[in-house]
């Protein structure tokens, strides 16, 4: 099964009693923030990942926010190799 989490520190307990079921913890929220151009496009998760560093004050540099992005959507299309996806809001 693969959990899909809304959260880090939730799903650090989710983890602990997942029995080795893989946790990704989705923290890209679409809905908060600008959208700029088609989501489908190569020059997207750049852009995104440029705007999302900026909201964190650059806590968070353009290329850790492009790392995050880019293994939440690999661990996400890994869902065909589990028998069930779970998406949990934190």
């Amino acid at each position: 099964m693969l959990h899909v989490h809304c959260g880090d520190s939730s799903a650090a307990l989710l983890r602990k009693k997942a029995d080795g079921d893989p946790v990704v913890v989705w923290d890209e929220l679409l809905t908060g923030g600008l959208l700029m151009g088609d989501p489908h496009s190569d020059d997207f998760p750049r852009r995104r990942a440029a705007f999302l560093s900026a909201s964190t004050g650059g806590a968070r540099t353009t290329k850790q926010c492009m790392f995050r992005l880019r293994r939440q959507q690999a661990a996400l299309e890994q869902f065909r190799d589990h028998k069930e996806t779970v998406l949990q809001r934190g």
